[in-house]
């Protein structure tokens, strides 16, 4: 009888003690298995869209996202057919479990303009951005995104005289389709 009290205790605590390990497991977040991402992006930091790199650097409790883009800006203007390039950085954290991740971060675009006349100068416009949204990066290489992304502008960037002061805000949004590897 005590033999049989003697094992059944055993048992119980051992299974006490797997449950405890996959408690433990399950509350571990994953690693991003494919860790650069090469995608498309209508809208977002790119303005009307960008072809962008992305790279994640995995820690423990969140991933950290970096990102570098190339887009090109089309002139406002009837007067010049002009296509300005534009260069959005971003920083991003993501939060999640496997697959899917909520993602928030900020970003700068450099929308280049250089001068259309001998009189103007080569100038450039920063335009500041926030990120919040949704990503999706499976295991297969699949890498999807949706986000929020306002944009934060000086209005007077355009300016000769400066006379305008402040700045401008834009809400924005981006759709990101491309593949990690």
């Amino acid at each position: 009888m005590q033999r049989l009290i003697l094992i059944s205790l055993s048992i119980l605590l051992s299974v006490g003690s797997l449950q405890a390990q996959r408690k433990y497991y399950r509350h571990t977040p994953p690693k991003i298995k494919r860790v650069n991402s090469f995608f498309f992006e209508v809208g977002g930091n790119g303005i009307y869209g960008s072809i962008n790199y992305d790279r994640v650097i995995n820690y423990d409790a969140f991933a950290l996202s970096l990102r570098v883009g190339a887009s090109i800006y089309p002139s406002e203007t009837q007067t010049n057919n002009n296509i300005y390039p534009v260069i959005p950085l971003e920083i991003n954290t993501l939060w999640g479990r496997k697959n899917h991740f909520i993602e928030g971060g900020i970003g700068i675009s450099t929308l280049f303009l250089y001068p259309v006349t001998s009189q103007e100068n080569f100038r450039y416009l920063f335009l500041g951005s926030a990120r919040i949204g949704y990503r999706l990066q499976k295991d297969n290489g699949m890498f999807l995104r949706i986000a929020f992304t306002p944009v934060l502008f000086d209005i007077a960037a355009n300016e000769t005289n400066n006379t305008i002061r402040g700045f401008n805000f834009v809400p924005w949004a981006g759709i990101s389709i491309g593949e990690s590897f």
